[in-house]
């Protein structure tokens, strides 16, 4: 009789080795991670889908939609193979339960997450080869996708580091180091992400400007606690970003040439030194669309 050795590695996977015959088969444990998200689908080098439940149709359109994003961001930034230094996350992986109770029952043990209810991206190392976003299936899972891909490609290409060192006020979670001063980066950020979601067609934002007006300049200061608030997160920082990439490309490149190099004082100098000089050309602009 051929002795039988169980091990076990750390996504819940039981290799059960034969001695005598030399061979290995492999037991998944039904609880983990690979047990609950059982199919994996590449929809290119960079971008992964891990996932239970899903038809081959909404897969298919998944990865159309993703690597099409990928593809208008390298376009936008020509950054294609050209990672920030250090880098290693050179894979996407989309995580996806069933259903929100799926995704309650397993995410926090399976990616120890902080708080499942606010944080389903595990925070990003830059050392680790791929980064998980973790979700589950619903309406509007493409568009929560997408935008989850342009952070990350955010992150890979145009700002050298981990979250945590980046310039915000987001130090509830995992982050705990002080927050640094003004200005940040989030009216970049998140502005990014809204203006490649959108274009140049974006009510919300159009809207937005008919109850409240800021100055460019004060933009640069918008954070996630101070210097808040839902619309000037999306749609003001949608408008400073849209602005600064159609009227000052140059601007902007100067600033990417600091922050993928990891500079923030660099960055915060430049940002300073523009002071008000866009404020007047920013209102005129804004007013127009």
């Amino acid at each position: 009789m051929n002795s039988i050795k169980v091990l076990l590695n750390s996504v819940g996977v039981l290799a059960l080795v034969s001695c005598g015959a030399n061979k290995v088969q492999q037991y998944v444990d039904p609880l983990s991670i690979n047990g609950i998200l059982d199919t994996t689908q590449s929809c290119n080098a960079n971008i992964v889908l891990r996932y239970q439940s899903l038809e081959d149709s909404e897969t298919d359109n998944l990865c159309a939609k993703l690597t099409a994003t990928e593809q208008r961001f390298h376009q936008l930034f020509g950054s294609a193979d050209k990672p920030v230094k250090n880098d290693n996350n050179g894979v996407f992986r989309l995580n996806m339960y069933r259903s929100s109770h799926e995704f309650s029952r397993y995410a926090q043990q399976h990616y120890n997450l902080p708080n499942i209810a606010t944080s389903p991206f595990k925070t990003r190392r830059i050392i680790e080869p791929e980064v998980d976003f973790v979700s589950f299936n619903q309406p509007m899972q493409s568009v929560i996708s997408q935008r989850a891909l342009i952070e990350y490609l955010d992150g890979r290409f145009n700002i050298l580091g981990d979250y945590c060192q980046g310039l915000h006020d987001d130090r509830q979670s995992e982050c705990t180091d002080a927050t640094p001063s003004y200005p940040h980066l989030v009216w970049w950020m998140e502005g990014l992400t809204e203006y490649m979601m959108h274009g140049d067609y974006n009510p919300a934002a159009i809207n937005a400007l008919k109850r409240q007006r800021y100055l460019l300049s004060d933009l640069f200061n918008t954070s996630y606690h101070r210097n808040a608030g839902k619309a000037r997160i999306k749609s003001f920082t949608y408008l400073a970003t849209r602005y600064m990439l159609e009227n000052h490309r140059k601007r902007v490149d100067k600033m990417l040439e600091l922050t993928r190099a990891g500079d923030f004082s660099g960055y915060q100098t430049l940002i300073k030194s523009w002071g008000r000089t866009m404020d007047q050309d920013f209102d005129s602009w804004s007013k127009n669309l």
